[in-house]
């Protein structure tokens, strides 16, 4: 009796293992909107047949850093393991609220109005300046991709405690935050999200951080600039009316 007990606590093991999803997304911002992204993605291999072929996919990134001129790819690779593949991914890019132009470039030439499943995993970034802050909103809904049919035996129900971990290094601390934690300087925060909560529905990461020096400097500029372009006529017209002769009239 031990012997089949034994072998059934085995299996259950191991399918657990094989449904397990771990992540981990790390992103520095520096103040002039440039910075850096890790993402590590560990899965079974199920999901990654669910997303498209891998090879393609890791391709056509590195394709589209060659010629793009906001980001970089420092590495990308993909290892699988058995019935498990981790893919790792090294970035910096130019400007953080241009980056979802790489993000649409995985959409099916034939249907481009449909988010890909990159677009999915990584998720709807919106960043919205309002001077003197901007703020940050992210929603990432894993539900399309989780579905039972793109895991192991078990499906939802052995996703267990697995967990991708978010966080984000800012150059000052936010002012509004929904971090589950922040460091003592208040600079970085952090989310941690169940991956059995992701595959029910969308999450979110928001915050509202005043706006860096430089980017502070070019938004007066640009004010400073439509200002004087708006008073220009104002002052073409006053300097006619100054500029003007007087005719005095003649008298007999």
């Amino acid at each position: 009796m031990k012997l089949p007990l034994l072998s059934l606590l085995a299996c259950l093991a191991t399918l657990t293992l094989c449904s397990c999803i771990e992540g981990e997304e790390e992103i520095r911002v520096h103040a002039d909107g440039s910075g850096r992204a890790t993402y590590r993605l560990e899965a079974p291999n199920l999901l990654f047949k669910r997303i498209g072929n891998l090879d393609d996919i890791l391709e056509r990134a590195r394709d589209y850093s060659t010629n793009s001129d906001n980001l970089t790819i420092h590495s990308l690779n993909a290892q699988t393991r058995g019935a498990r593949t981790t893919v790792e991914v090294d970035l910096s890019f130019g400007n953080l609220r241009k980056v979802d132009g790489f993000l649409s470039s995985f959409r099916d030439p034939e249907d481009p109005a449909t988010k890909s499943e990159i677009e999915i995993i990584i998720g709807e970034i919106d960043m919205d300046i309002s001077f003197p802050t901007y703020s940050y909103y992210r929603e990432i809904d894993l539900s399309p991709l989780l579905t039972d049919g793109a895991l192991p035996i078990g499906g939802k129900a052995m996703l267990g405690d697995s967990a991708i971990n978010y966080t984000m290094h800012l150059p000052a601390a936010p002012t509004h935050h929904d971090a589950d934690s922040v460091s003592p300087d208040g600079r970085t925060l952090r989310w941690s999200f169940p991956v059995a909560e992701m595959a029910s529905g969308p999450v979110s990461m928001s915050f509202e951080a005043p706006l860096p020096l430089p980017w502070r400097k070019i938004f007066l500029l640009v004010i400073s600039v439509l200002l004087l372009l708006c008073l220009l006529p104002f002052i073409r017209k006053k300097k006619l009316k100054t500029s003007r002769p007087h005719v005095r009239p003649n008298h007999p």
